[in-house]
């Protein structure tokens, strides 16, 4: 966490910058300077889980001792998260800054080690001469989140992830319907585990990627709500550690290790976005990804990968490229049923880094509903399912599925209530790696207060 605080720096560059008019604010009116607004908000949530650690359970065990790791645990906890939003709008400088910190503590003592109190986010976005024919851009986040783990022994349960992805461009707009962005980026992110993830030669442990780049996204928008897209982005990342200890199911190696090599990535991506009819809205943006790892960075023999398209000579340094494996794109249709109500369907191909293996290649197909019935309460159903295909030193084939209904009843214009049931699964696709199954259900309810 430490290494990523200096550029946390990017998000505070802006931050001051208000107009010296006098405060004025009522609830659900947001606090106003000038140009400026703060909208302060504070989230209560209790919530219910069948499943805490995501565990398959029993089923799962291959001896009595692995019983008590596999058990499936339920219970309750509550939730406080306090969040603010700052946003500027003037003529020369546009800034909008998220920030959030959550708080979530367990009823039951026996689950006392999924207590977290580190998880927080904030987004920055800062636009200088947002009408200019130059102008600039910066984008600065960083994100601290943790995912469970069946380290119910440990202290501390949770594989933690901490992220700060930074980028600045500058933007050339040579009329009012077209927009070009060109600049770097620099990505990095912090995976550590629970030191009773794993014992022995299967403990895991943790690791830190660096990446650095550039990226161009130009849009033309030929019709008023209607635009050609194109974005290319290309990273080059090393991590810390080339080894690590893993429990990961799936690994090639048999004692425990984990060789994840350095690499390269290349996304480029074209199509069109943006309402065709009264009431339709059409996404359908197609992409290619390539991915290329170097065998020399754990100590391999450097060798082209001629055996093709998904694959590799050596899995350990699976590269991604050819077609269609490295197809990438976004599909997408909206249909508003009135100003208020909208369905959509769609499906997803991507394929991302992953901090135990090479990457991951995921097809997801969703359909969604949002909608407010009347004037106070607002709805929104999901359903995702998504197959995961992870390559390099772990091999496995995920299905990962989940349903959410959520509601929201707007009681005044600063009080709302909330209540929502998900339900979340993951198979393993071939039937080899019973660890990674689970099902778990998720009731919650809760109170938000926005000033």
């Amino acid at each position: 966490m430490v290494r990523v605080l200096p550029y946390m720096a990017g998000l505070l560059l802006a931050a001051g910058v208000l107009a010296p008019a006098p405060a004025s604010a009522q609830p659900g009116d947001h606090i106003r300077f000038g140009d400026a607004e703060i909208t302060p908000s504070l989230a209560l949530l209790t919530s219910w889980r069948s499943n805490n650690y995501l565990t398959p359970g029993e089923i799962a065990a291959n001896d009595p001792g692995e019983v008590e790791r596999f058990r499936v645990r339920s219970g309750g906890f509550f939730t406080v998260t306090p969040a603010v939003r700052f946003k500027l709008s003037g003529e020369y400088v546009q800034h909008k800054l998220d920030a959030n910190w959550e708080g979530r503590k367990y009823y039951a003592e026996e689950l006392g080690n999924l207590d977290r109190f580190r998880n927080f986010g904030a987004n920055s976005k800062l636009v200088i001469l947002p009408r200019g024919v130059v102008g600039l851009k910066l984008n600065n986040s960083v994100f601290a989140s943790g995912r469970e783990t069946e380290a119910v022994n440990s202290e501390d349960a949770y594989i933690t992830q901490v992220l700060s992805s930074n980028r600045g461009s500058i933007t050339v707009r040579p009329g009012s319907s077209m927009e070009l962005d060109l600049g770097g980026l620099v990505n990095i992110t912090d995976f550590s585990v629970p030191p009773g993830f794993g014992t022995g030669a299967d403990a895991a442990s943790l690791n830190t990627r660096f990446g650095a780049g550039a990226f161009y996204d130009f849009q033309w928008r030929f019709l008023p709500k209607t635009a050609i897209v194109s974005s290319l982005e290309f990273e080059s990342f090393d991590w810390e550690n080339n080894e690590v200890r893993s429990a990961a199911p799936g690994t090639v190696s048999a004692d425990g290790s984990l060789l994840v090599p350095d690499g390269k990535r290349l996304l480029v991506e074209g199509g069109l976005r943006g309402r065709f009819t009264e009431r339709m809205i059409i996404g359908a943006v197609i992409g290619y990804t390539w991915m290329d790892y170097d065998e020399t960075s754990v100590g391999l023999p450097d060798a082209k990968d001629t055996a093709g398209c998904d694959a590799p000579d050596n899995p350990v340094t699976d590269d991604l490229n050819g077609l269609p494996c490295g197809l990438s794109g976004n599909f997408e249709v909206g249909y508003d049923i009135s100003e208020v109500q909208r369905v959509k369907v769609g499906f997803l191909r991507q394929h991302l880094d992953v901090f135990f293996t090479n990457y991951v290649s995921m097809n997801r197909y969703y359909v969604g509903y949002e909608g407010d019935i009347g004037d106070r309460l607002t709805l929104l159903s999901t359903v995702d399912l998504n197959r995961q295909a992870y390559r390099g030193g772990t091999l496995r084939e995920d299905l990962w599925f989940r349903a959410r209904l959520d509601s929201t009843v707007h009681l005044t214009g600063w009080f709302d209530l909330t209540s929502g049931v998900w339900y979340t699964g993951r198979r393993d696709a071939e039937g080899l790696n019973a660890d990674v199954e689970y099902d778990d259900w998720n009731v919650h309810g809760g109170m938000v207060f926005t000033y």
